[in-house]
């Protein structure tokens, strides 16, 4: 049994003052994928972020992280077979360094020892480029390099100038299998090397002179091999040291610096990592020190455009202080499923895993994870791009039989009643990938009150039951085959908290409810609806879906309960219908109204009451004022229902007025509606606020009018009548659901009257969610009404449309929905 690891990873690291604290990153997949190799897959939904991560203990001697380097632009799934057919088996490979269209890596890279290109850096300020080196025992440095070489004779030492380059006057050069061929020119020389022990940087490397070419000799070094290279007016230099059988030796050598500023190169920073036999390219340094180092790194290695803020699929390396543990890191972007990170945020998950140093390798469309079993991340591309080199980890462990049984999580931290999937793998007895021949051979247990085991599609399932618990699950096989375990923890919660607790809803717009459950550690948490059954003891009061969103049918009161396996909680439902419009006050008398001057010096207002017509009654507003200021009336009156407009009619005497209201929702949270219509004529006119666009817990109170004086001084008189509400036109009836892939088209009733009042009735089915609209016209064409001008919902709607004062005849109505245009005729009675 393996030990448990935590299923949630607290990665709350701050990088810096620009940037919040990490999400919360579940762990959902963690396995020993080699000898010494751990491999986890990491998720962030609320980004969302899939990461994959490798960690190597790189004290294992089985074994060796390299660069592997294809020569070329190849897929790393061809590069890395080379070092196969040497009996290593691949456990894992990442893209590596950045590269040219060309095909050449873009910084220093080193692969068995043998240089193929020397360091990178920009000229403009001078800014170098950092690259991973790994040595033979395994140790690691993330650091710039400058190239310093030498030709030691026994009595004579000579620079080496460049790598697989043709050598300037003077100068030498070495030029070895990577090379490619090349053709000596004028009065250059060339001495055949064959090294007498393995290719190293920062280490000697003793040759014996094998053969000398001169003049105009086409030459290519074999692979081992190398050419000691004389550019003009040192070859006969070079010829009188030539001598064959004899003994040069070769100092190839990278000194490792920090590059802090973009004028200052110091050597003795860094450590100089001796006897190096791979190094691999990238950009920038994204830790340094245990720190987040990502915008520091980046500026000064001369970052001069958004790459490092930009969210894009990415590719790392880090490694811990002492060097033991390496760690590779692939984000999954450019997808819905992962949208990518940014450097700052890539370096907090590496100091996360342990990392001490980090760089950034080429990432993007290139960003690949390669293991034993295949391609473990998502390209964005959707499949591997071609790349000039890899960072792989082989092992030369011995070969076996299927031996060990692998549950490919720790565990599972999950909710009652839920499924989720975990997988299984086979391996020998130095975990090299093993297939299992028959996953029907392996058997499970757990207790049967915790949860059981299923197959879908080939995938396993994990099924929790209705009850909280702890407990693990046990896959076993033959009795050659090593066993293992899964802890499984099942949450409980309770109580459970409905909100909200009552409603007033109606059967237009839907409303979202939510539930936090008591964890049994006391804290409170909100529980995503996927866990969770709702239920309506009445369904035909309205209709709950999965999500908790509830829409109302019909008028009347039901109860919704919320259940989370074992436990629920109940919240009261009323759904009210009303149609036209509501008088909320008459204004008869001035009871209740209180004036409240706003704190604005030079403001004065005073209220009576006055006679408008007949028996009719207004309020009358007298005002003075200096400099203009807001009078606020102030009244609690209950809107009932769902209201879609607050109305008042206002006369001004020609200035220009502003009208709002402020309103309180069920939840005590105050919102001001203004009116969208100058209320300035010298006659009554309808002023209109709009309460469809407030997001608000209903019932809504009204707690003040405030009528805002012009910014000037004057003094003048308002009166204002009738507050009412007036509620939406358009009423769900019916909610019946399609049946897939018998979608109804647009069906619209004829227009019928209601003979006791002024009402006019239509009917009418949206398939699908549109824009609706539904004007009324006199016979001369005039528009005297618009009864609908909005989005709608898929369902069965009823219109209403109120028609005081207008004389009996016929009208006209025009519907526009998508395609679909209908004219008619309406008689009113």
């Amino acid at each position: 049994m393996r030990r448990i690891f935590t299923l949630i990873l607290s990665l709350a690291a701050v990088a810096g003052s620009l940037f919040a604290e990490l999400p919360e990153i579940l762990t959902t997949r963690v396995r020993q994928a080699g000898p010494g190799l751990i491999q986890k897959r990491l998720e962030a939904p609320s980004v969302p972020w899939i990461i994959h991560a490798l960690e190597i203990d790189l004290t294992n001697p089985y074994v060796h992280a390299v660069n592997a380097d294809g020569g070329a632009l190849r897929k790393p799934s061809e590069t890395t077979r080379t070092k196969e057919e040497e009996n290593f088996s691949l456990l894992a490979a990442v893209n590596g360094d950045f590269f040219y269209a060309n095909g050449n890596a873009v910084n220093t890279n080193v692969t068995d020892g043998e240089i193929v290109r020397l360091e990178h850096y920009s000229s403009t300020p001078r800014a170098y480029w950092p690259a991973l080196s790994i040595n033979d025992k395994n140790k690691l440095s993330i650091s710039c390099n400058l190239f310093q070489g030498s030709a030691v004779f026994s009595d004579t030492a000579l620079n080496i100038a460049a790598i697989n380059e043709y050598p300037e006057a003077g100068a030498l050069s070495l030029f070895n299998s990577h090379g490619g061929i090349f053709q000596l020119e004028g009065s250059m020389s060339a001495i055949r090397l064959l090294p007498l022990n393995e290719w190293v940087v920062n280490g000697p490397v003793y040759c014996m002179m094998d053969s000398l070419a001169i003049d105009t000799a086409v030459l290519s070094a074999t692979p081992g091999r190398a050419y000691l290279t004389a550019g003009r007016g040192l070859g006969n230099a070079l010829r009188r040291h030539y001598q064959k059988g004899r003994l040069v030796k070769l100092e190839l050598g990278m000194l490792q610096f920090e590059d802090l500023s973009d004028s200052t190169v110091s050597f003795d920073l860094l450590p100089q990592l001796q006897r190096i036999r791979h190094i691999i390219g990238g950009y920038p340094t994204i830790v340094r020190e245990g720190s987040n180092y990502a915008l520091e790194g980046f500026a000064n290695e001369n970052g001069t455009n958004r790459f490092a803020l930009d969210r894009h699929p990415r590719t790392a390396v880090g490694f811990n202080r002492d060097t033991t543990r390496m760690y590779l890191l692939v984000v999954d972007g450019r997808q819905s499923s992962s949208i990518g990170i940014n450097l700052p945020d890539l370096a907090d998950i590496l100091i996360r895993l342990g990392a001490w140093r980090a760089m950034n390798f080429d990432g993007g469309g290139s960003s690949v994870l390669l293991t034993a079993d295949g391609i473990a991340n998502s390209p964005s591309d959707g499949k591997e791009r071609a790349v000039r080199n890899s960072c792989a980890i082989y092992s030369s462990a011995p070969q076996g039989k299927l031996a060990i049984l692998q549950i490919e999580r720790d565990s599972l931290l999950m909710y009652k009643q839920q499924s989720l999937p975990f997988g299984i793998s086979g391996w020998d007895a130095h975990y090299h990938y093993r297939e299992i021949p028959d996953s029907a051979s392996i058997d499970f247990y757990c207790d049967p009150e915790l949860g059981s085991v299923s197959v879908r599609d080939g995938q396993l399932y994990f099924a929790s039951t209705g009850k909280a618990g702890k407990g693990y699950l046990y896959a076993t096989m033959a009795d050659t085959v090593r066993p293992d375990s899964m802890y499984v923890h099942v949450l409980g919660f309770d109580p459970l908290i409905l909100t909200p607790a009552s409603l007033i809803s109606d059967t237009r717009q839907a409303v979202d409810f939510i539930v936090h459950g008591v964890s049994e550690e006391g804290d409170t948490l909100l529980l995503p609806n996927t866990i969770l059954r709702y239920s309506l003891a009445d369904t035909s009061i309205g209709i709950i879906d999965n999500a908790g969103r509830f829409l109302g049918k019909k008028k009347g009161m039901t109860q919704l309960t919320a259940a989370y396996g074992d436990v629920s909680t109940v919240a009261e439902l009323k759904v009210f219908v009303r149609e036209g419009e509501f008088v909320l006050d008459p204004v008869k008398s001035l009871d209740g109204w209180n004036l409240i001057d706003e704190s604005r010096e030079g403001l004065s207002a005073r209220i009576a009451l006055a006679t408008r017509k007949g028996s009719d009654r207004a309020m009358r507003i007298d005002y003075s004022s200096l400099k203009g200021g807001r009078i606020e009336l102030e009244k609690n009156i209950l809107l009932p229902g769902i209201p879609e407009m607050l109305m008042l009619e206002f006369r001004g005497d020609g200035q220009e007025y502003r009208i709002s209201a402020i309103l309180e929702d069920a939840n005590g949270i105050k919102r001001e509606l203004f009116s969208s219509s100058d209320p300035g004529q010298n006659e009554y006119r309808n002023i209109y606020l709009d309460i469809s666009r407030l997001q608000a817990a209903f019932p809504l109170k009204l707690k003040k009018l405030c009528f805002y004086v012009p910014d000037i001084q004057a003094q003048g008189t308002v009166y204002w009548d009738n507050l009412k509400v007036a509620y939406p036109s358009e009423t769900r009836i019916d909610h019946r659901p399609y049946e897939e892939g018998a979608l109804p088209a647009f069906r619209f009733e004829p227009v019928y009257p209601e003979y006791t009042v002024p009402l006019l009735r239509m009917d009418l089915e949206m398939p699908e969610r549109g824009q609706l609209s539904l004007e009324i016209f006199n016979m001369r064409g005039e528009r005297i009404g618009l009864l609908l001008d909005k989005e709608l919902d898929p369902g069965y709607y009823r219109i209403s449309w109120q028609s005081p004062g207008l004389p009996c005849g016929i009208y006209l109505y025009r519907l526009k929905f998508g395609e679909y245009n209908y004219r008619g005729k309406i008689p009113l009675f």
